[in-house]
């Protein structure tokens, strides 16, 4: 009981000395070709969900960000309404069949998705980016450590860290990996891989539990 007495202050420390405390970093400017302003934009992808490997649902999506606005439509093949998100007043609304299969999604104050009453580490405000396929640029003013092929950035609520293959090239394969929450030594963790030609597909991976599959429309990916 005594050791388990001593360890509590050590992880209490170590949670609360976080990465974002760090001085932040430039990022090299060869670099900011791979981020983006996540709005105003629009596009079409083929989204596919995925619930501990098996498919839920799957379809062709169309979305658009403007200011504080966003919408998606997600259709099925003969045109049938499957998912829409919509943000207004602050709020985000979810509505069509596919919302039984897939996690509850909510909009939290300060931002961040909610599913299920857990907090996602992607801001809405950061979606249009990764539909388009593209790093939020916001993302480059959290930047606390760059090595090698890798970018670390963070703020209070997460670590993102940024891999780029190597060579570093238009078609190169990005991994993004997201930390947050949890406890000393435990936390959750988001995978953001994309690859393909012009880096055309996407795949998001919550826990190992829920996964997105993105594919961008071919006239988004040239």
């Amino acid at each position: 009981m005594r050791a388990w007495s001593l360890l509590i202050p050590f992880w209490f420390i170590h949670g609360c000395a976080t990465l974002s405390d760090r001085e932040l970093v430039s990022v090299p400017a060869v670099l900011h070709a791979y981020f983006a302003q996540c709005a105003p934009s629009d596009g079409a992808v083929s989204l596919a969900f995925f619930r501990d490997g098996t498919l839920i649902g799957s379809g062709d999506a169309e979305w658009v960000a403007r200011d504080s606005q966003f919408t998606l439509e997600m259709l099925d093949p003969v045109g049938r309404l499957l998912l829409k998100l919509q943000r207004s007043s602050g709020s985000l609304a979810a509505s069509g069949p596919l919302t039984r299969k897939i996690p509850a999604v909510q909009l939290r104050r300060d931002g961040f998705l909610d599913f299920n009453g857990r907090m996602v580490p992607i801001r809405l405000s950061e979606l249009p980016c990764i539909l388009a396929g593209k790093l939020p640029h916001s993302w480059l003013r959290l930047a606390r450590r760059i090595e090698e092929q890798t970018i670390t950035a963070a703020d209070p609520h997460r670590t993102i860290a940024i891999q780029f293959e190597k060579p570093i090239r238009s078609a190169s394969k990005i991994c993004t990996r997201i930390t947050w929450g949890g406890f000393a030594w435990f936390e959750h963790k988001l995978t953001w891989c994309q690859q393909g030609e012009r880096v055309r597909e996407s795949y998001i991976d919550g826990d190992g539990v829920f996964g997105v599959r993105i594919v961008k429309a071919e006239e988004e990916a040239l």
